[in-house]
């Protein structure tokens, strides 16, 4: 049977997902540090019945520092 972990990404777990969120991550940042798609994030917030996550260009100006939009 073969391994769920490919080289290279981490899997992806509700838990990670939510210490990420906590840590002010958004999606794409949590995709790319997991090496994994953006629509991968995604899917899993709705298989998990997690809230939509945060998109850099839904970030009012005022509290933009509080989100790491890039590594």
């Amino acid at each position: 049977m073969m391994s769920r972990r490919v080289l290279g990404r981490m899997p992806l777990t509700e838990q990670r997902l939510k210490s990420m969120e906590q840590q002010g991550l958004i999606d794409a940042v949590i995709a790319k540090r997991l090496g994994i798609s953006r629509q991968a994030v995604s899917s899993a917030r709705k298989r998990w019945n997690l809230p939509k996550g945060v998109r850099k260009r839904d970030v009012p100006p005022e509290v933009s520092e509080n989100y790491k939009a890039e590594d």
